[in-house]
């Protein structure tokens, strides 16, 4: 069965403002004329920052026997059984301490954060203080949360 990601409150703001920044640099990029190369780069970049969450951003998970599909918007990832396992956890969101990599809300909290006591996880949160389910490597014990159904 497959379970689709819902969007929290405070994803959905900062999406929104998020989306209203990115159309106001859009207009900005296309009205003004630009003299210098550099200017070029930098609004590549600036776009890039915009567009790589839309492409990371989770579409649905579906637990089979065989392991976990999860289905982001450019891709599909799949957890095998036979090295990752599967469970279900309670709201990490207490637990982060740094944001090393990622989004801070625009389009969830997408990336790699600290954790409390040490270590780090990678996230993919639509909703922060919802229950987890926590894939973890069986090797070398590297962890990746989603939101976990309800």
């Amino acid at each position: 069965m497959r379970y689709y990601f819902k969007y929290g409150t405070s994803a959905k703001v900062v999406t929104a403002i998020g989306v209203i920044a990115f159309v106001c640099f859009l207009y900005g990029i296309f009205t003004m004329p630009y003299t210098f190369r550099w200017l070029i780069v930098l609004n590549a970049a600036l776009a890039l920052v915009f567009i790589v969450p839309i492409l990371l951003s989770p579409v649905y998970y579906e637990v089979t026997p065989d392991g976990v599909q999860l289905r982001l918007v450019a891709c599909s990832i799949f957890f095998p059984a036979s090295r990752y396992e599967v469970a279900p956890e309670p709201p990490i969101w207490d637990q982060l301490t740094v944001w090393w990599l990622g989004t801070g809300g625009y389009l969830g909290y997408l990336g790699w954060f600290g954790l409390k006591g040490g270590g780090s996880c990678w996230l993919l949160l639509t909703e922060p203080k919802k229950q987890v389910l926590a894939i973890r490597d069986k090797q070398s014990k590297r962890v990746i949360y989603i939101n976990r159904a309800n």
